[in-house]
């Protein structure tokens, strides 16, 4: 449910509005990102939309080491800016 509102707060960039209660959302259902690759690509959409820095770098890390093909995030709108980053020695193809 969270990716939907991230979708949401990206798409009408309404950021400041949902400031205030994104810490508390984010605290309510964090999982163990290190334990949850499936949803590593939520959590990199979840954590940009509301600049959570720490799960952000947490979550990249995780899909640099676990995927070593092309990754599709069809079902996840990334804003552009985060399309096609490269990393040192390692291209992920979002």
């Amino acid at each position: 449910m969270l990716v939907e509102i991230a979708v949401l707060v990206d798409y009408y960039e309404c950021y400041e509005a949902v400031e205030v209660f994104s810490d508390m959302w984010v605290a309510a259902i964090e999982t163990a990102p290190e334990k949850r690759a499936a949803e590593a690509l939520d959590w990199v959409l979840i954590s940009w939309v509301f600049s959570k820095k720490a799960i952000f770098n947490q979550t990249t890390l995780i899909i640099i080491n676990s995927y070593r093909t092309a990754i599709s995030a069809d079902e996840i709108p990334l804003p552009a800016k985060m399309i096609g980053i490269d990393v040192p020695s390692v291209s992920i193809f979002l």
